[in-house]
């Protein structure tokens, strides 16, 4: 009876011993966990924005460029726990098989033999993206992470990084200073797959233990004890992780500890003996002897049941009791010196522990800040191709502010660009942007440097830059500044524009530029290159386009000579139509082209119809009719003309739907069709043509409106009485 509450005394303080050890690897865990998921998580952020740019999926993407994509990311990815060169990505088949990867042995590798895997994964839809929890094979193994894309072809990209086991190591230790707790005879992880992860520790064997342990993860028991006969004992601790939407999680892990109380049970026996040896001499000598005997073997008892009380209570102070007395019973002593050992050690590792806790804490801050930085980088160079090509003068001035707000050093600044001789400043943050955009500046009044420069006192030498009235009016216009971060724009070896970050004379003496800030600026920089040169790249390829357009409707008004000028005019109308309309640029500027081509398809027509001076017959009218149709198809040919083609298709209906060439009506026509007709049938009206003169502008509103409702849109035809007079 003694013997057996004893043994519950130590199972239940070596249970909450155990316990406390496996929540704080889990804490220290958890911190691993979220490095791995940020940096997975980043890593397909970047592979999602490059190729929603290029309009692919990275299943159809070569090898390589992948390869070249994650060789490119793991050089930004900065400080982390994992291996940097472990990265891996899988292309998986809708049915769970390895088609490519960077990893040659688990080349056609089947996940659908992993059931519970794959029955997760079966559940993705397109666009989804999920995290798996780190796992390993054994104990020696690398831990690995990992993540999966569901990408729009029912295809599965997954991707790994390793934490290599000399850093895991650091984790598990605190896990194995368990071994030091007495009567703790060894520990091995396990899984409800059965799966031992170190070869010759103990594991579950028979059908009845795992039908327990499965019961106990059931009703959310946090450990399980087995009694295996009346002095040993099995704890299992049951490792938890935290169930989340959007994580899969593979078979929970447990942690099995082997306790062996043959010891205590030994002493004890050996206590009972004593006493009854005691009863049988019946002599008051020997029941003195008899309390020395039970002091002896009670007092040491009682005050390591004290130590290990104030152990569990709060193992991070515990200080073992200096008075513990000795024992001269050898086995006593034994346990004594195996509880003093095990303290020391104990303390020595929750030292450990918390150090590393620490380290975690700090990396996992620095990962956050360079996680920040990295997003709202990639959030910039996400919109370069949209802003150079809106017009808007709105992604310089950004790329200023964000600057700014990742360099905190500088508390001013501006931007600025170079085009041919002229230098126009954007934008500034601290000066007078609006003064400083008004002055007439030359690229020989500024600064020019290669890479990035540190500059002291940038604006000193004005008078030797520019003329002295300009150098008073830009003096007049920036703040005194006590240090300057300069990078130029170059693109061929023109400079294009420059960023300069200022730390005015108003800072702390203290401030100045350090080496991260040059290199944020050089990032920032290249940003800015980047978008000038796909900005100018945009103007050159429009002009080309206009020109091109141009010379093909040159070809049309010498091919049919009454209507020059008119596809220029009906442009033109359509737009202030189109404005009026308050239909947005890029909608104003497709209507425009679509007016430059709405008859490209006359060049078709035969010259002795399109320029017959009388009327035409009913067979060359159905000629006439079929040029929206020509034009449609060799618009149409290109991706990038649909809507164009759309509207030149559509530009002959009526509202009433008794036009060609397909009949439909009302808003069934596309607006921008709607709008071009009542633009072609004023200009035609106005213009002298084959059969008739040109009609004055008054008569031919007035046609306009006899028409509303019948052959033109009624809101168009309202707005072109309101806007043509």
């Amino acid at each position: 009876m003694a013997t057996t509450k004893g043994m519950a005394f130590f199972e239940d303080h070596l249970a909450t011993l155990a316990s406390r050890q496996v929540a704080e690897y889990k804490d220290m865990f958890d911190l691993l966990e979220e490095n791995g998921d940020a940096l997975l998580l980043r890593f397909l952020e970047d592979l999602k924005m490059h190729y929603a740019e290029e309009g692919r999926l990275p299943s159809e993407a070569p090898d390589e460029e992948l390869a070249s994509l994650m060789r490119r990311f793991v050089r930004a990815s900065g400080t982390s726990p994992f291996d940097p060169g472990t990265f891996r990505y899988y292309l998986i088949d809708s049915k769970g098989r390895v088609t490519r990867t960077n990893h040659p042995p688990d080349l056609g590798l089947d996940l659908s033999q992993f059931t519970r895997l794959w029955r997760t994964l079966r559940t993705m839809v397109p666009g989804e993206v999920r995290l798996q929890r780190a796992t390993s094979a054994t104990m020696t193994d690398d831990y690995n992470k990992y993540a999966y894309w569901k990408l729009q072809d029912d295809t599965i990209l997954e991707v790994s990084v390793s934490v290599p086991r000399k850093h895991m190591d650091k984790y598990l230790e605190k896990i194995r200073g368990m071994l030091n707790f007495p009567f703790v005879n060894s520990l091995a992880f396990a899984s409800l797959a059965t799966r031992r992860l170190e070869t010759g520790d103990p594991t579950l064997t028979t059908s009845e233990d795992w039908a327990l342990v499965r019961e106990a993860v059931r009703g959310g028991k946090e450990r399980l004890l087995l009694r295996d006969g009346l002095l040993k004992r099995r704890l299992l601790l049951y490792v938890r992780p935290p169930e989340e939407d959007n994580v899969v999680v593979e078979e929970p892990k447990l942690l099995l500890l082997s306790l062996d109380f043959t010891l205590l049970g030994n002493l004890f026996g050996a206590f009972l003996l004593g006493i009854l040896f005691l009863l049988l001499l019946g002599a008051g000598g020997l029941s003195i002897a008899f309390g020395r005997i039970v002091d002896t073997l009670t007092t040491p008892f009682e005050q390591l049941a004290r130590n290990m009380a104030a152990l569990a209570a709060n193992p991070g102070e515990f200080e073992p009791d200096q008075n513990l007395k000795s024992s001269s019973v050898t086995e006593v002593q034994a346990l004594l010196d195996t509880f003093r050992g095990m303290a020391v050690k104990l303390s020595a590792t929750m030292e450990e522990r918390e150090a590393a806790l620490q380290q975690a804490r700090a990396l996992y801050g620095e990962t956050r800040i360079l996680n920040d930085e990295l997003e709202h980088i990639l959030g910039a160079t996400g919109r370069l191709t949209s802003e150079a090509t809106s017009g808007e003068e709105t992604f310089l001035p950004e790329l200023l502010h964000m600057a700014l707000q990742f360099i905190p050093e500088a508390d001013c600044g501006s931007i600025s660009e170079v085009n041919g001789e002229e230098w126009r400043i954007v934008d500034a943050v601290g000066h007078d942007a609006e003064c400083l955009r008004t002055l007439p500046l030359k690229r020989t009044h500024l600064r020019v440097t290669k890479g990035t420069s540190v500059v002291p006192f940038v604006y000193d030498d004005l008078d030797q830059r520019m003329p002295p009235s300009l150098a008073e009016k830009f003096r007049t216009a920036v703040l005194p500044i006590r240090q300057s971060l300069l990078h130029s724009f170059f693109l061929d070896e023109e400079m294009v524009g420059q960023i300069c970050l200022d730390i005015s004379q108003g800072r702390s003496e203290a401030s100045a530029f350090s080496l991260r800030s040059e290199r944020v600026l050089a990032a920032f920089g290249n940003i800015a290159s980047a978008y000038l040169g796909i900005r100018r790249y945009v103007a050159t390829s429009s002009s080309f386009q206009k020109q091109l357009v141009s010379v093909m409707i040159g070809i049309l008004e010498i091919y049919d000579h009454y209507t020059k000028g008119h596809s220029e005019n009906v442009a033109q109308l359509a737009c202030r139509l189109a404005a009026a309309l308050k239909m947005d640029e890029n909608d104003i500027s497709r209507i425009y082209w679509t007016g430059l081509l709405h008859d490209l398809g006359k060049l078709l027509v035969p010259v002795t119809v399109l320029n017959k001076p009388g009327p035409l017959e009913d067979e060359e009218y159905e000629i006439i009719k079929m040029h929206p149709r020509w034009g449609y198809a060799v618009l149409s040919s290109s991706a990038h003309l649909g809507e164009i083609a759309r509207d030149v298709l559509h530009h002959h209906e009526r509202w009433d739907g008794t036009g060609y060439p397909e009949g439909i009506s009302g808003e069934a026509i596309p607006l921008g069709a709607r709008i071009l007709s009542v633009a072609d049938a004023f200009d035609a009206m106005t213009s002298c043509r084959s059969y008739r003169p040109a009609m004055a502008k008054s008569e031919a509103l007035r046609e306009l409106k006899r028409h509303r409702g019948t052959q033109f849109d009624p809101a168009v035809v309202d707005v072109a009485l309101r806007i043509l007079p």
